[in-house]
């Protein structure tokens, strides 16, 4: 959904480093600015006294070191509103209910503030394309799609796009499927050579399926070599997954050299999905790591793209949402 709350200047609270950095993330993707993120009561109340009348907003947690209900008693006087998260349990505390404990303190009266301060026209929205894309033998792309859009579902609205034209594998995993995002199917028959029109979605979520060599596509002039040219070109953040085994971590190696070639200012991120540890794949994960060792990484289980008692992809499932897969989404718009 569109993010309806003004930007605000926010200060985190929250003894939990994992939390806190996890709901820096959500704001900051939402517009936010973070300006402090207070250690300890102390901290907190010296920073709010600097700020010298300043709209603040306080996201806290009443665990925090030092924090008592008497620094909540001058919130008038020091001009911030304080925000507790501890009304969501742990196990729930994904970007939906984040979002609307905050909306339930700040979005009303602070519209009808600015609103009175200066009318703006409603801005255009500027479409984000994630393109998710990977090595050859089925390393984890499709299912981490889903659970990415399902993700961003939560917050925004998204279109899920299959643009893999040799397996398909996206549209016939949903088919038939209730989800809360809208899926867009290419068609080979009409040869397509772009994505399809979304109407107002803020996401555009790609599974694009194996790239072909890049030095390759950057001569090959076929319908199916300009759709994924278009498509790259176009993307805000690139997605490119694997699994740890020798063929595959070959495959990132390659990509890395020839990227360049194309991709030049496409940010992009690595994500190696494992289903063991076994030796080989200890080692496989130590070459992932030494071959992008100054590029965006990650390594996930395979166990968190898929319910275990059904085998097929999380759907309209958000209290199971996974806290790892959540971070990827943040860091990626």
């Amino acid at each position: 959904m569109a993010n309806e709350i003004p930007r605000l200047e926010v200060i985190t609270a929250i003894e939990d480093r994992d939390l806190e950095d996890y709901v820096a993330q959500l704001l900051f993707s939402q517009g936010w600015s973070i300006i402090y993120r207070a250690l300890d009561a102390t901290s907190l109340r010296e920073i709010l006294a600097s700020r010298g009348g300043a709209r603040t907003i306080v996201i806290y947690t009443s665990n925090m070191s030092g924090l008592s209900s008497d620094l909540l008693l001058f919130q008038e006087e020091l001009n911030f509103t304080a925000i507790s998260l501890d009304a969501i349990p742990l196990g729930e505390r994904n970007p939906h209910n984040i979002m609307t404990i905050i909306r339930g303190y700040v979005r009303a009266p602070m519209i009808q503030q600015v609103k009175r301060m200066r009318p703006e026209a409603p801005a255009m929205k500027q479409r984000r394309v994630i393109t998710v894309t990977g090595t050859t033998g089925a390393p984890g792309r499709t299912l981490l799609s889903i659970a990415l859009a399902e993700e961003y579902s939560l917050t925004h609205t998204l279109s899920l796009v299959d643009a893999d034209m040799r397996s398909r594998t996206l549209t016939r995993t949903l088919r038939g499927k209730s989800t809360p995002y809208e899926i867009a199917s290419l068609d080979p028959s009409v040869r397509p050579s772009s994505l399809p029109e979304v109407g107002n979605r803020d996401i555009s979520l790609v599974d694009l399926g194996t790239l072909p060599p890049l030095g390759d596509l950057v001569n090959d002039r076929r319908w199916q070599a300009i759709l994924t040219h278009n498509i790259l070109q176009a993307t805000s953040h690139l997605l490119f997954v694997c699994k740890p085994t020798v063929a595959s971590m070959e495959e990132v190696r390659e990509f890395v050299h020839e990227f360049p070639l194309l991709l030049q200012s496409t940010p992009i991120t690595f994500i190696c999905v494992t289903q063991s540890l076994q030796r080989s794949t200890r080692e496989a994960l130590s070459t992932f790591d030494s071959i992008l060792a100054a590029s965006r990484r990650a390594v996930i289980q395979h166990r968190l793209l898929v319910d275990s008692g059904l085998n097929i992809p999380l759907l309209s499932t958000p209290t199971r949402s996974k806290k790892e897969i959540a971070k990827i989404a943040l860091s990626l718009i």
